[in-house]
């Protein structure tokens, strides 16, 4: 329960970079989809199976719009949502890592398989899982040099997160390709729509 408590805290990060960065914003809302509608002509992520309540949603909303986030930021709303994020985190049964040894594009596709039949399976058993990997994302895109739209302060951050988090997980070697945490939590409100395979087979 200690370490959940401690992950929790460190990855509600992610809320505040969403209303501190312009790129992270941008780029979160710009795959939102509103309405079922919105998804079927084109797939995101449907706000709906944020699992939002009704004030949350609304404010969700607010911040869509850079400016208006701006104001919020400046009322020390990041550090409120950080909180509320964190509480809601620290409820979960259990947060679980995927270890690659290296970052090479077979290593994350081998990380991106496992991980699907690992969800399957969880739902399968009736069991939430939500993927929280934007923390040891971005830092491999420090690390790589690749992490311009950062600034110093948020970089030093992020650095201090995945330490926290690998020193939680004992991680001494390799890569977090992936972090989620899983749980009980019912039934779903919504699920998102999926279209159907184009499957190709070469004679």
């Amino acid at each position: 329960r200690k370490n959940l408590e401690i992950l929790a805290k460190v990855i509600s990060l992610n809320e505040r970079l969403i209303l501190e960065n312009r790129s992270i914003h941008d780029v979160l809302f710009s795959m939102i989809r509103w309405t079922g509608e919105e998804e079927k002509a084109q797939p995101g992520l449907y706000i709906k199976t944020f699992e939002l309540p009704f004030p949350a949603f609304l404010l969700f909303k607010l911040m869509k719009n850079w400016a208006r986030a701006q104001k919020l930021v400046k009322l020390g709303f990041p550090w409120f949502l950080a909180a509320r994020t964190t509480k809601l985190y620290s409820s979960c049964s259990a947060f679980g890592v995927i270890l690659i040894k290296e970052e090479t594009n077979t290593d994350f596709l081998v990380a991106g398989r496992m991980f699907q039949r690992l969800w399957l399976e969880a739902t399968k058993n009736g069991l939430s899982l939500q993927p929280i990997t934007a923390l040891p994302n971005l830092g491999q895109r420090i690390s790589r040099g690749k992490a311009q739209e950062l600034s110093q302060a948020h970089c030093n951050l992020i650095i201090e997160a995945n330490k926290k988090i690998k020193d939680v997980f004992q991680v001494s070697e390799g890569v977090i390709s992936m972090l989620f945490r899983i749980g009980y939590d019912g039934e779903p409100s919504a699920r998102s729509f999926k279209m159907r395979p184009n499957i190709k087979f070469l004679e």
